[in-house]
């Protein structure tokens, strides 16, 4: 698709975004991918990682919980020298542009809300959150580096971070929260950087297919998400969101 095709393409879904009854966005790690934050899939991403592969799972916590807080206080560090890209900008500003736009994320890194987003669905939860798996209780933490490894709660158990581990399901609670807006009402489900590889994510999706939503890819290949898509836009994030939301702020103000 020529740079005039993709303009004319994204001016057309900037209209649709505007007068649809509802829209909702979830993002992947390929959104994270711009500010460097590994992904999952790929030929650099965690799961081709053996050490981290190790630990992004629920056995490989739980076989060793304190050598995987070494990892997850690692990937903390990281991630707070990691910037939110213009694509995480974009967004924040859509959903200003556009009310009626759900921003929910696959991601756990919290870039959304340092991009400026005010309320972002985590169906992975965040790194930024420890749980205690005894009380039920989530405690927000910020420290970088973490005061103790492995972190403990009042009553003496061992926190886990309270993210989806690799072949966990996605969190209730948001995830209740999605489907009863895709259940309750028509509108766009845009999918931005996500591989497909997650089967509640796949569900999620069916589901809106299901409920009449039409289906949005934004992703810089072909996924397995690619074939039940009604619209698809080959880029990288941090280039097309911002396009969009310039879009979608000049037919917002016509």
């Amino acid at each position: 698709m020529d740079p005039s095709a993709t303009e004319k393409y994204l001016h057309s879904l900037a209209e649709k975004w505007v007068f649809a009854k509802a829209i909702v966005v979830l993002t992947g790690a390929g959104v994270s991918a711009g500010s460097g934050v590994p992904t999952f899939s790929g030929s650099n991403g965690l799961l081709e990682d053996e050490a981290a592969r190790k630990f992004i799972t629920a056995e490989g916590y739980e076989n060793d919980p304190v050598e995987a807080w070494r990892f997850y206080d690692l990937a903390r560090r990281d991630i707070t020298e990691c910037q939110p890209n213009s694509g995480h900008i974009a967004l924040a500003q859509l959903q200003n542009s556009l009310p009626h736009l759900i921003l929910a994320t696959h991601n756990v890194d919290g870039l959304h809300q340092r991009a400026g987003s005010q309320r972002v669905l985590e169906l992975s939860g965040s790194l930024w959150e420890l749980r205690c798996t005894e009380e039920n209780k989530i405690f927000m933490n910020d420290d970088v580096p973490l005061k103790l490894i492995p972190p403990l709660c009042s009553c003496g158990t061992i926190l886990r971070p309270n993210v989806v581990l690799f072949g966990e399901t996605l969190l209730a609670n948001p995830c209740n929260e999605l489907y009863k807006v895709i259940s309750l009402q028509n509108g766009i489900l845009s999918l931005v950087g996500l591989s497909g590889i997650n089967r509640s994510i796949r569900n999620l999706i069916s589901h809106a297919r299901f409920c009449g939503w039409r289906i949005c890819e934004i992703n810089i290949s072909e996924t397995l998400l690619s074939p039940i898509t009604d619209f698809r836009v080959i880029g990288r994030a941090a280039k097309i969101l911002p396009l969009l939301a310039d879009y979608v702020k000049r037919i917002s103000n016509q």
